[in-house]
């Protein structure tokens, strides 16, 4: 990905991995400059299924209409007082469409197709997340005194697994092993009903915010993904350079699915 002048470093990266055929996985980033000079960034990562095609325009899909939405009102959005309130409300309407756009996708085709999508939005120091499905968002925060990163996850996963985890049927440990670990109990284009996850939250100058597909996070050890955060340069190619390295690391380590990250923070 070319990086442009921002007041955000960042890196995304996409790759089909040594396994699939295609690549279902998409991904975006965008930024936005308001009168004041204050850049509002948006960026999204989409997993599709539905096989060879399918998956993939399920997840184009959120790509692109993400892509009209943000070209054509994010300026007006940066003139109101507090923009996450509409941004919210604009997103929900968004997924909605795109969900019953890919419904009738399916039912002209006559296969089912779908996809996550985990969007963040930052702007100040406020992040916004709306997100549906498997797909995560963390937050890797300042250094503590011992001189380590606190990597939280901000989403949480529509996964049967996790639902039990939920209701504490089962453990994280056994979730992670488990033959229904990639049962989706809500995505885009698979029901009508849609309940995404929304969340609000602040962050520091320092802080580092990681999308990633589950082709990612089920092969890639957390602790190695915070030893990669320590290595980083302050510099916008270093970001880019990470995001490749990810992705690749993750292929190389044995990802039986496609491998999709977008790295973020503030300058």
């Amino acid at each position: 990905m070319k990086l442009k002048k921002s007041t955000w470093r960042y890196g995304l990266s996409t790759h089909k991995g040594s396994v699939r055929n295609t690549n279902e996985d998409n991904a975006y980033l965008n930024t936005k400059v308001d009168r004041k000079g204050n850049e509002l960034l948006v960026t999204v990562v989409a997993d599709g299924m539905g096989g060879y095609e399918a998956g993939e325009i399920a997840s184009q899909m959120v790509v692109t209409k993400l892509d009209t939405w943000f070209r054509k009102k994010a300026s007006a959005i940066l003139a109101l007082p507090y923009p996450f309130t509409k941004i919210a409300s604009e997103m929900e309407m968004l997924l909605k469409e795109i969900n019953e756009d890919l419904l009738q996708e399916a039912k002209d085709s006559g296969k089912k197709i779908g996809t996550t999508a985990s969007v963040l939005f930052l702007y100040k120091d406020t992040y916004f997340i709306i997100h549906v499905g498997d797909s995560r968002v963390y937050q890797l925060s300042d250094r503590n005194e011992e001189q380590q990163h606190d990597l939280t996850q901000l989403t949480e996963d529509h996964s049967w697994v996790m639902d039990q985890v939920r209701k504490k049927l089962l453990t994280v440990e056994e979730a992670e092993h488990h033959p229904k670990k990639n049962v989706i109990m809500q995505c885009l284009g698979i029901n009508e009903g849609l309940s995404p996850l929304t969340m609000e939250g602040t962050f520091s100058k320092k802080d580092i915010f990681f999308l990633c597909s589950d082709g990612f996070y089920n092969i890639y050890p957390i602790e190695a993904l915070v030893d990669s955060f320590q290595t980083l340069e302050d510099s916008e190619q270093s970001y880019q350079s990470l995001a490749d390295f990810l992705v690749n690391d993750a292929d190389v380590r044995g990802a039986t699915d496609n491998i999709t990250v977008s790295i973020v923070t503030p300058k």
